[in-house]
């Protein structure tokens, strides 16, 4: 099984579900994230990753491309825009999920916060798709 985790930077939200994701799965299930655009990681995504005690080894920003989407089972949309600007063929287990992106919030003084509201509300939902 090959979980999708898509949002629009691929800089802390799909991110943040991919490290989830990958600490709850088993060895059999490939977790990957994407975004529509590419950015890096941002430094508050890591912090927030690690201060969690989930491993941030091995992640990687990308772009979204056909294979990434062909490849996936379960596609998991984490920006309400997304869906109307991307292409998902109907034989693909969609779930749009729209969570609040915190960077806006990220050089303000409280992107501690934000940042940690964003993880907690992808921890729930990563959790009720991880099995």
């Amino acid at each position: 099984m090959t979980y999708l985790f898509i949002c629009l930077a691929n800089s802390c939200r799909s991110i943040m579900a991919e490290a989830i994701a990958r600490a709850l799965a088993r060895d059999s299930v490939s977790i990957q994230s994407c975004g529509l655009s590419s950015y890096p990681i941002h430094k508050m995504t890591l912090e927030t990753l690690t201060k969690n005690g989930i491993a941030v080894t091995s992640l990687d920003s990308k772009r979204v491309s056909p294979e990434l989407i062909q490849n996936a089972d379960v596609i998991v949309l984490l920006d309400k825009t997304i869906k109307d600007r991307l292409l998902v063929p109907p034989t693909k287990f969609l779930i749009d999920h729209h969570i609040d992106d915190p960077m806006p919030f990220a050089d303000d003084i409280n992107a501690t916060q934000a940042f940690q509201k964003t993880f907690d509300a992808i921890n729930t939902l990563t959790r009720r798709i991880i099995k």
